[in-house]
């Protein structure tokens, strides 16, 4: 199985084209760019991990439906600060 994320928060489960595992999954998770993805198996099936820009990190199993509520999140990042203007002389 391949995961891939997208700039828009999707997180897409794509099977092994052989193996006759179930059918790509896409899901949007995050509000915002996927940041990190990782995939490990677990009891006969794929556990697929999801972090974003947002905060939050998801885990689900493309073949079941994703948990309602992520397992990880955290206040999003602060808006950048703006630096005072130089001063004159």
């Amino acid at each position: 199985m391949m995961v891939l994320g997208d700039e828009n928060g999707y997180v897409h489960a794509i099977p092994a084209i052989d193996t006759g595992e179930p059918r790509r999954a896409d899901t949007q998770f995050h509000q915002g760019p996927v940041t990190a993805v990782d995939v490990a198996g677990y009891e006969n099936e794929h556990l697929v991990i999801s972090g974003g820009a947002d905060g939050t990190v998801w885990t689900w199993m493309p073949d079941r439906y994703p948990l309602k509520e992520p397992v990880l999140a955290r206040d999003r990042p602060s808006p950048p600060s703006r630096s005072p203007p130089p001063p004159t002389a």
